[in-house]
């Protein structure tokens, strides 16, 4: 089977709240109004488990691999970004509420540069040992 078939195996819909006029603000009081627009990404790709070998990544303290899935699409999701005021897409998985981490180019098996990877973080850990 082709590589490129393997992008076609997983649909996803994202959520991402806010955009570049709804970024959300601070109100008189000094609270943080989060953004209330909220869009709706439908995204085809490849869901896959996180293998140490994938990319040495620094990851929030505490995260196990088991709390880890790669996302190959063509898609173009918004990822964490402490210089960005806006959250990250997110996505649902058996249950599971995950938040897309960071972005990596997957530009083997002759793909083009708008074939991605992503790093997701499953937002509630599950406890127990690491797998």
């Amino acid at each position: 089977m082709p590589v490129i078939k393997l992008l076609q195996k997983n649909a996803l819909q994202f959520r991402r709240i806010g955009d570049d006029l709804d970024k959300g603000y601070y109100d008189k009081s000094g609270q943080y109004v989060s953004a209330t627009t909220v869009t709706l990404i439908d995204a085809v790709g490849n869901l896959q488990p996180w293998t140490p070998y994938n990319n040495q990544l620094v990851l929030p303290e505490g995260t196990r691999e088991q709390d880890l899935r790669i996302y190959y699409t063509k898609t173009e999701l918004r990822v964490v970004d402490q210089y960005e005021n806006l959250p990250a897409d997110e996505t649902t998985i058996d249950g599971d509420n995950w938040t897309v981490f960071t972005k990596q180019p997957w530009t083997g098996y002759s793909l083009t540069p708008d074939h991605n990877s992503y790093v997701l973080i499953r937002d509630n850990p599950r406890s127990g040992t690491q797998t």
